[in-house]
């Protein structure tokens, strides 16, 4: 694993970059964008030359003409309408998810391609001009399992430690083969030339960054928080917000907490949150990760609904019974007044801190404790 001295001299080569600086709006968007124009203006007219055709051969696309590239159309990432050469009259489709600053998960790719089995996905936008014997007749097309192909595009560690097996008909792309496919110039444009050259080596730089945070998730015995001097580094150049995602989506594979009605969520809120829900009589009972204090794991036990919550006498005595469940008394966080701690007004918690030295084996012990109590 990089040391620290390694991450600040990528945060440093980072923060030089213009590329980096245009990527920071939506990072993860910035990406599918980049690979949308590539596949739609290279690969459209010179899909078989020397250029981009690497690139658009990772993506089953070996000998044809890319049509289209639609952005979240039916929540895809990027959905790819081209035709094969021998074939110009039937329309193919690719559907690419990316997942940089995430892990993907398993039930995310078998909905999508769920969406495409039962014929779900929107095809107003979805019409081309085909050539027939009486003319051009513009008709509309649907993609179908039997002319769409899936592509998970993320980092070759993320889907290494995410899936020993792809779910059904999904392949994986990772940003290092892409990045090994892209030419080193476009011919006759200079500055998508230039473009290419940045992107190559800020990608080069952040899929250090990403190996270097799943890596640390990886390990049970490792502490259960992001190094502190590390997300000092990053915060520097607004990319730790990346790094904490990653890590916790690793960590959630590395505590490998799999049980009957429960869901869980990764997401950003100033800071890492991983997140697990029950639902019992239409609230939502769990509990919530957060790494808002990098000397701590803030520890959540909640209840949450769009509706009325139970009343604050059943529902704290409830909530902390659960709570001790994994925590003696003294590590509990109380409001000096004896309130529920709140997030907006739908949203109730009782809390502990773990310190940043705890395990993810430990912590392990920890949620699962807490779980069993909400179920009983």
């Amino acid at each position: 694993m990089e040391s620290t001295e390694t991450i600040v001299a990528i945060a440093e080569r980072l923060q030089k970059r213009l590329v980096f600086a245009l990527s920071l709006g939506d990072k993860e968007l910035f990406h599918s964008n980049v690979l949308a124009w590539f596949l739609e203006h290279c690969c459209g007219e010179h899909c078989g030359s020397a250029d981009f055709a690497p690139v658009a051969a990772l993506f089953g696309i070996t000998d044809g003409t890319v049509r289209k590239v639609w952005r979240e159309e039916a929540n895809f990432d990027l959905l790819v309408q081209y035709y094969r050469n021998a074939e110009p009259d039937k329309p193919r489709f690719v559907v690419i998810e990316n997942k940089f600053k995430s892990m993907p998960r398993g039930e995310q790719l078998d909905e999508y391609r769920g969406k495409v089995r039962d014929g779900k996905v929107s095809v107003e936008k979805l019409h081309d001009d085909i050539e027939t014997p009486a003319g051009k007749k513009q008709v509309k097309v649907r993609p179908s399992l039997d002319n769409t192909s899936f592509f998970l595009l993320a980092p070759q560690k993320s889907i290494g430690c995410t899936f020993p097996e792809l779910p059904e008909g999904w392949a994986a792309v990772s940003y290092e083969s892409l990045l090994a496919a892209f030419p080193a110039a476009v011919q006759g444009d200079a500055f998508a030339s230039g473009f290419v050259s940045e992107y190559k080596q800020m990608m080069g730089d952040l899929l250090q960054l990403a190996d270097h945070a799943v890596t640390a998730a990886s390990d049970e015995n490792a502490p259960c928080l992001a190094s502190r001097d590390v997300l000092s580094v990053l915060e520097e150049i607004r990319a730790h917000d990346i790094y904490q995602k990653l890590f916790f989506s690793a960590m959630r594979g590395t505590l490998g907490i799999q049980r009957t009605g429960w869901k869980c969520d990764v997401f950003y809120r100033h800071g890492g949150c991983l997140k697990w829900m029950y639902v019992r009589d239409g609230v939502t009972y769990g509990i919530e990760l957060q790494n808002n204090d990098s000397k701590y794991l803030d520890f959540h036990v909640f209840a949450e609904s769009d509706k009325k919550l139970p009343a604050a006498a059943d529902l704290k005595p409830r909530l902390l019974g659960w709570l001790c469940a994994g925590f003696s008394g003294q590590d509990v966080k109380s409001k000096k007044d004896g309130t529920l701690n709140q997030y907006k007004e739908k949203h109730k918690y009782v809390h502990a801190f773990v310190p940043d030295a705890t395990s993810i084996a430990a912590l392990r012990s920890k949620i699962t404790a807490v779980m069993t109590a909400i179920e009983k």
